[in-house]
């Protein structure tokens, strides 16, 4: 089975891990941040209070996959926020960042492995241990429960994918039929300590209405969910391949 959800939002801002001093944000949740995400709703800590910058949920996140679709057209919001150094204001008081935001953002969440178990009860109710943002702790989610659907191969010879689409499963694409598409890198995972153990290059459509047209379905494990023909993942592993 596959659960899905939706998450929406008046702002997000994923901020892209290759940048430096730029808030530059991701369109949409990198799988990162969904990972995240699930552990504050069903409230795996991350032991923080040892160390700060300590992620253990990981340990509760491999073995599933996820996938990751856009459901709102992307309006970007750009703005400079004000940040105190409350913790050391003799290094200076403040400092003005620039951030890149997505506007009233919607994305839908697809979810398989054994963390779905635990997930579930929480997505039916409502009820969530931690709070849930969209990638920065003053940009709040609201989570709607789809449902459950168990994913039923694609064995079409052209499907239109819904989902972001990894780059090294090859793809074949219809131009023609898309229109356009985005590639980027995203990052995959990270370990215990916060560390980033494995990233990787993306397709997402430019339009979300069509979606990325494929002639390869099968070959690239496209699934029925629900609805939506998407494309998982690759698993959340303690030893990530590639």
């Amino acid at each position: 089975m596959a659960l899905v959800f939706d998450i929406t939002g008046e702002y997000a801002m994923f901020r892209k891990f290759y940048t430096t001093t730029s808030s530059a944000s991701y369109p949409f949740p990198p799988p990162t941040a969904v990972g995240g995400l699930i552990a504050a709703i069903i409230g795996v800590e991350n032991k923080s209070e040892n160390k700060a910058h300590l992620a253990s949920y990981w340990e509760s996140l491999y073995g599933n996959r996820i996938a990751i679709s856009i459901l709102s057209p992307t309006q970007w919001f750009t703005t400079s926020i004000n940040l105190w150094n409350n913790k050391d204001p003799k290094k200076g008081i403040h400092n003005i960042i620039k951030h890149q935001f997505v506007k009233r953002p919607k994305y839908r969440i697809y979810v398989e492995g054994p963390i779905e178990e635990k997930l579930k009860p929480f997505l039916e109710e409502g009820s969530f241990v931690f709070t849930p943002y969209l990638g920065t702790a003053y940009s709040f989610a609201n989570i709607h429960y789809i449902g459950s659907f168990n994913p039923l191969k694609i064995e079409d010879d052209e499907a239109r994918i819904k989902s972001i689409i990894p780059a090294d499963i090859k793809p074949k694409i219809n131009l023609k039929k898309t229109h356009g598409i985005f590639k980027d890198i995203v990052p995959l995972q990270m370990d215990k300590e916060r560390g980033l153990t494995k990233s990787l290059s993306v397709f997402y459509p430019a339009n979300i209405d069509t979606g990325i047209f494929v002639d390869n379905p099968e070959e690239i494990g496209g699934v029925l969910v629900g609805n939506d023909e998407i494309v998982w993942l690759p698993e959340w592993s303690r030893k990530p391949s590639g």
